[in-house]
């Protein structure tokens, strides 16, 4: 048999034997000296005449009080001697050993002559070698395996880390020098790569487009469609000044890319530099809020719509409203709001715009920055969970504004 452990590996080749005139009770003693279970009775050569054993000292002797040490060995053999050939494997002994209800196997060779002697504790004390080095080998498989396994991961790590360099560069590029018009923001991903991104960009020489995004999940699945949706916005929105028609147009783009399950969230808002009258389109984004400079007053923005990614022939609301000088427009994606602290508490969007509103009002320099801190104090220890996106454009108190800027804002929608 290919492969199998042969008799003659594992058995005892240094037999105890003894004539037949010996006592019982020397070859017992002589039994207690090596250590053995059994003696080979012999005529002085390699043909045994039989074997005695531990079992029969106690159903030969013991029971039938005989005295051993008057009773010669050679009377209370088993004569009947099984063996087995030195070239068997430890299988077939074993088969032998079980079928027989024996504990010793007489090894011989080719000419019946004996070769030596194998016993269950031999059997046994090779299978839980074998077993252990079995065990070893597998152990250092699985060691080389997890090593690999590390090594393959420390690589995916470091190309994470710098996919997600790169991606935080792709996001907060410079903003274009826009009179009037101030941003600031801050982008944490929640892990190297995310979903979130935010870009501002200028539409000809007389308007601006603020976008902000936010795909479901984060991870490289979101990260990839992030940037599709980017790819996408620079393709579409280029001479467009509607954004419910850049929004359609860019659902329409992506539901055939879209994996099963995800969707993108988001705000699209296009300023009239000269005007300050802002067109936008808000699908499925925690609401943006567009704080009054003259009462503090917070509103978000109206309507809102269905994320894109979702369903074919979405029709997308626009709305319109005034911004005068002096206004901040706030947008934030729902990792700031959802954030839970140790008590599975959520920061909420109340907290968080009523967070801006006072900053605002005391006269705040990084009002993003410390938005941005309080989030992570109060999740104290917690893990931020998701990605975080905080875009704030700022207009200031320019020449420009006219007497339509000073109007009060109303909000109109247009499909």
């Amino acid at each position: 048999m290919p492969g199998a452990i042969l008799v003659d590996e594992v058995m005892s080749a240094d037999v105890l034997t003894a004539r037949p005139d010996v006592s019982t009770l020397e070859a017992m003693r002589m039994m207690a000296v090596r250590g053995v279970g059994s003696i080979v009775v012999t005529n002085g050569d390699d043909r045994p005449l039989g074997i005695f054993t531990d079992r029969d000292l106690f159903s030969k002797i013991v029971l039938k009080n005989l005295d051993p040490a008057s009773l010669p060995v050679g009377e209370v053999v088993t004569r009947d001697i099984v063996s087995v050939g030195s070239g068997s494997s430890l299988d077939d002994a074993h088969e032998i050993m079980m079928s027989g209800d024996f504990r010793h196997l007489i090894v011989t060779d080719e000419n019946g002559s004996m070769k030596g002697i194998i016993s269950v504790k031999d059997l046994i004390r090779h299978r839980e070698r074998a077993l252990e080095k079995k065990v070893n080998e597998k152990t250092s498989e699985l060691m080389e395996t997890s090593k690999q396994l590390m090594k393959s991961l420390n690589t995916i790590e470091r190309e994470m880390y710098h996919a997600g360099k790169f991606q935080k560069h792709l996001v907060e590029k410079k903003y274009p020098r826009i009179p009037g018009m101030r941003f600031s923001h801050v982008y944490e991903q929640s892990l190297h790569l995310g979903g979130d991104f935010f870009s501002v960009s200028r539409i000809g020489k007389g308007h601006v487009g603020i976008f902000v995004a936010d795909v479901m999940g984060h991870g490289i699945t979101s990260a990839m469609i992030a940037l599709e949706v980017k790819m996408n916005l620079n393709f579409i929105a280029e001479g467009r000044l509607s954004t419910s028609e850049v929004i359609g147009k860019m659902n329409k783009e992506l539901i055939p890319l879209m994996p099963e399950g995800f969707f993108v969230a988001g705000f699209y808002g296009i300023v009239d530099i000269s005007t300050l009258e802002m067109n936008y389109t808000q699908f499925g984004l925690p609401r943006p809020v567009l704080l009054r400079c003259d009462k503090f007053r917070a509103s978000p923005l109206q309507p809102g719509n269905m994320p894109i990614g979702i369903r074919v022939g979405t029709e997308y609301v626009e709305g319109k409203t005034q911004v005068r000088p002096g206004d901040k427009l706030l947008l934030f994606t729902d990792g700031c709001s959802e954030q839970k602290d140790s008590k599975k508490r959520m920061y909420g969007d109340r907290r968080f715009v009523d967070n801006f509103k006072a900053l605002s009002a005391r006269g705040e320099k990084d009002i993003v920055g410390t938005l941005h801190r309080n989030v992570k104090k109060f999740a104290g220890r917690q893990p931020i969970t998701d990605d975080i996106a905080i875009l704030l454009c700022e207009f200031s108190r320019c020449d420009y504004a006219d007497k339509k800027t000073s109007r009060s804002s109303g909000a109109s929608l247009k499909k």
